[in-house]
Order: C-alpha cells, then structure tokens, then sequence
C-alpha cells in the first residue's frame, strides 16, 4: 500500500468511512475501502481516485459552506447546484452494481467539470483535491461526537473537565481524531512528547517554558490531531481543526511553535457555540 490510515467520516450517503488503504496500479492509484451502513453492515469496496463518494461529499460541503455562498457569483452556485443533481442522478441511475470503471468515469469526467466551471467564472479551482485544502465542513462537531460513541468515549460536559476534549482534521482526505492524554485510547506516549519538546527547545521555540510539564499543550487533542495527521503526509499551510472543548490558554500560546515545526502557516479552530470563530493562531 501506498498508504494506510485509519479514520472516520460521513460520506454522501449518510454511511461512515471507518477505514481505508491506498496503492498504486500501472492504471492510477487505487483506494480500498471500509464502509459501515446506518444498519451495522460493512462493506469493502475499492475505487480508482477521486472516488464517486469523494466528489459528491466535497460538493455538498461546499455547497453548504457560508463562505463560498457569501463570495460567489449567483450563476456558479445555480450552476454547481445543477451538476451536483446531474451527479446524483446518474449514481441512481447506475446504482451500486455498476461496473467500477464506469463510476470511476463518471467521477472523473464530473471533477473535470467542476474545473472548468471554476475557470468560467473566474473562481478558485472547485474540483476536488485531497491535498488542496478543501472547506470547513459544517458538520465536523457532531461528527466528533459521533466519534466518541463509536470510541466508548465520555459523553462531552463543558463544565466536566473529567469528559476530556476530542479535536478532529481533515488532511489528503482522512479524517483525525486526537484527544487529550486523560480519555482512554490515548497513544501519544510520554517519550514521544518528551522528543518533541527538547527538538523544539532546540530550534529555538517553546520561550518561557522549562520542562515538558510547562508545555501542557503537547497532551491536548489539538496537538494530538496536527501531530497524527502530520505523521500520516505533509500537511497543507492552512489548517482547520475541530473540537468540542474552546482551546486552552497554554495551546493558544504554544501551537503557533508547533505550526511552524510542522509547515504549517495558519491554523483556524472552531468549536461548538464559539463567539466570532474562528480561533487563528499562526506559526511562529
């Protein structure tokens, strides 16, 4: 495999993604994946990149997305509306015993028509790209929720410290979920954290702090979230991460020095019921 990763995201369907691995064919790059339906059931299915699902889940989340809504021309919005029913339509048409060469056309051609509806109106490249950045998906906090359900996680309390905090990003299209070093399934161990920091004393970050204990956000979910998603592929300049809990002080001061270990150059977070979100913190 060219990759392996693990994850969970709602595909178009209302299904979840629960697992996945990537390898390379003389045709193109392949992806395997692992499904679970509303009812229990798994399914395993494997698709030639981008995969039907992919495109029409990124086009709903643009669709819904206020930004894109606020910026762009009238036309291209009908217009994007339209291809998204067109797409629709002929996965109904075809159905889930359709050949997969014949989906992976469909995709393909759809995706060449999102670039070309992005160049006609003069409009950042629509198509989708796993490694392009994507938009913020308005979903992502229930999501979180859903993932401590499926990971036997506490319930989130705001005012219950003891209920830990899940963050979650998206990168080359998986989904990471961290979570703060009290929830059980924690995995970034004690010497990993004692790593990261002497090599970020040593580039000359982490001022003000002497010891690991001072660095408390290297066992938060953010941290955990970026560090994952990092380990998993170079991640792109600007990032959005998710979490229940708002961001603690000690992460708003010393995730901009993560950032800039990690390439990043902005990140923007957002939580349940923030005020003017989101948070940015930029790497320093």
């Amino acid at each position: 495999p060219a990759r392996v990763a693990t994850g969970r995201r709602r595909l178009a369907d209302g299904d979840f993604q629960i697992g996945f691995s990537e390898f390379d064919l003389p045709s193109g790059r392949h992806t395997v994946r692992v499904v679970q339906t509303p009812t229990g059931e798994l399914l395993i299915g494997i698709c030639k990149n981008p995969c039907v699902d992919d495109i029409l889940l990124h086009v709903e989340t643009v669709l819904n997305d206020s930004d894109f809504l606020d910026a762009a021309p009238d036309e291209l919005i009908t217009d994007l509306q339209s291809l998204r029913a067109d797409l629709q339509q002929k996965i109904d048409t075809h159905g889930r015993l359709a050949s997969q060469s014949e989906l992976d056309d469909i995709a393909s051609d759809f995706n060449r028509q999102l670039r070309e509806l992005s160049e006609k109106y003069g409009f950042a490249d629509l198509s989708f790209a796993p490694r392009s950045g994507g938009y913020r998906d308005p979903g992502a906090i229930d999501d979180i929720a859903d993932f401590r359900d499926l990971e036997g996680l506490p319930e989130f309390m705001l005012a219950d410290a003891s209920t830990g905090t899940v963050a979650r990003i998206d990168s080359n299209g998986v989904s990471y979920y961290g979570r703060n070093s009290t929830l059980p399934g924690y995995r970034f161990s004690l010497a990993e954290r004692r790593a990261w920091f002497s090599h970020m004393k040593a580039n000359g970050r982490l001022r003000g702090l002497d010891n690991l204990g001072q660095a408390q956000f290297l066992s938060h979910a953010e941290a955990d979230a970026l560090i994952q998603a990092w380990n998993a592929g170079p991640l792109r300049r600007h990032v959005i991460l998710y979490v229940d809990r708002p961001t603690c002080p000690n992460c708003q001061d010393y995730l901009g020095d993560l950032l800039g270990e990690l390439g990043v150059e902005r990140l923007d977070i957002y939580w349940r019921n923030a005020t003017n979100p989101p948070r940015t913190i930029m790497a320093r």
